[in-house]
């Protein structure tokens, strides 16, 4: 399987792609020779895409014409992938030597379906991602949180709950299978958790190698946008996350939960978090169908659900001794 789609989403990052860049190709180089590079433009309003025709006019350039955020723009990347991973990069990253190598043998297991390295920072050593582990906090999951496992046994695979949306190795027939990222978590945020907890529901797994190693400087995609907008976006789309994967009572009692919160948001003036609960009640048909798609590619097996997914994980990690970073 050593063949690798390399797909890196930009948005106005021209600075970004030309340092970086050549981290990419050279590491895909050393680690594989059959490799190709997808860039994928969201339309941006930089000379993004004249750079990219001027020095990378080798390499295969999609220019959207019309900016839709994230996960379109890394789903247009990988229907153009022919290769048998797909590595998706963010432009902000900037991959070490042999990043690639201690990541190929966990495509091995015909289970995995895909791996993450570990994330520090551009100027230091300082850690940004590692494994994710899933907590639980009444029905809300919260699924941010690094950890290592300290004492693990040599061999043993520490699970991730999902792979960073910016650095992830991935099975591409499995990915195309569930038809990239979710669109209705457009334009940004939580779509590689959904995507990650997809592949879970459908018996798959997803692991961190702490070898792999990649830095992160940060992008300026967010930073310029009115943060009431982009609260309100995060808010809904982690309303989105429990909406499609809870069923049935725990559905219910997980709507009733949010509702008796949203009670005490005005007092605290967190308008973002009404205006994305207002959203999220008014997406229900959009939810149906990404509930029916994964179960449609589950048949003749039942998904798993979130209950199951989050125990398989501390099932898995029960003998060692939690690191959170």
């Amino acid at each position: 399987m050593r063949s690798i789609s390399a797909i890196v989403p930009n948005y106005n990052g021209r600075e970004l792609l030309e340092k970086n860049l050549p981290s990419l190709i050279q590491e895909l180089s050393r680690a594989c020779q059959d490799f190709e590079v997808i860039i994928v433009d969201d339309c941006s309003t930089d000379d993004s895409v004249d750079f990219l025709n001027a020095h990378y006019a080798e390499h295969i350039i999609i220019a959207k014409e019309k900016n839709e955020g994230f996960s379109a723009t890394c789903n247009a990347g990988i229907q153009r992938a022919s290769k048998a991973l797909i590595f998706l990069m963010n432009s902000d990253i900037i991959l070490t030597e042999g990043y690639f190598e201690p990541q190929f043998k966990y495509f091995e297991q015909e289970d995995t379906f895909g791996v993450m390295g570990k994330i520090i920072g551009y100027f230091d050593d300082k850690i940004q991602d590692t494994a994710k582990l899933p907590i639980m906090r009444g029905l809300k999951l919260k699924a941010d949180n690094n950890y290592l496992l300290e004492d693990h046994q040599e061999g043993f695979w520490t699970p991730t709950i999902y792979l960073s949306g910016a650095n992830a190795l991935m099975d591409a027939q499995k990915l195309k299978a569930m038809g990239g990222f979710d669109e209705i978590y457009s334009p940004f945020y939580s779509e590689d958790l959904d995507l990650g907890i997809r592949a879970h529901r459908l018996h798959w797994k997803c692991y961190y190698e702490h070898q792999a190693v990649c830095r992160h400087e940060g992008s300026v995609s967010t930073g310029k946008l009115r943060k009431t907008w982009v609260d309100t976006i995060a808010r809904r789309n982690r309303f989105f996350v429990h909406g499609i994967h809870y069923n049935g009572w725990r559905l219910w009692l997980y709507n009733l939960q949010i509702a008796f919160e949203m009670m005490f948001r005005w007092v605290n003036f967190r308008f973002g978090v009404y205006f994305g609960y207002w959203e999220y009640l008014n997406s229900s048909k959009k939810m149906r169908q990404s509930k029916k798609q994964l179960e449609a590619l589950a048949y003749p097996k039942k998904p798993l659900s979130l209950k199951e997914i989050v125990q398989r994980h501390y099932d898995s990690i029960a003998p060692y001794h939690i690191k959170r970073v």
